[in-house]
């Protein structure tokens, strides 16, 4: 796997207190170490691989429903003007 970062890093295990790796002078890491590779994963989120494309995250739109009719919105401030017209044709 190939890691970037900032140039001539070192990357550090502090529970052991050991320099793990570093980064050259173009901020690139390469490795075939499984082992390493799992320790990256868990204890140093931030180094993402450049091998694998980060997958855009998929977010439902929350849906509104008026709570006096079928009306549904995906914007609040849309359902806080619908509520409005509610409350004016009641009066």
């Amino acid at each position: 796997m190939k890691y970037k970062y900032e140039p001539n890093v070192y990357i550090v295990d502090y529970e052991k207190l050991k320099n793990m790796f570093a980064f050259d002078n173009n901020g690139e890491f390469e490795t075939d170490d499984p082992k390493l590779i799992e320790w990256i994963r868990k204890n140093k989120p931030f180094l993402k691989p450049i091998d694998e494309p980060v997958e855009p995250q998929e977010t439902e739109q929350k849906k509104y429903k008026c709570k006096y009719c079928n009306y549904e919105t995906e914007n609040k401030g849309e359902l806080l003007a619908h509520y409005r017209e509610h409350k004016a044709q009641k009066r």
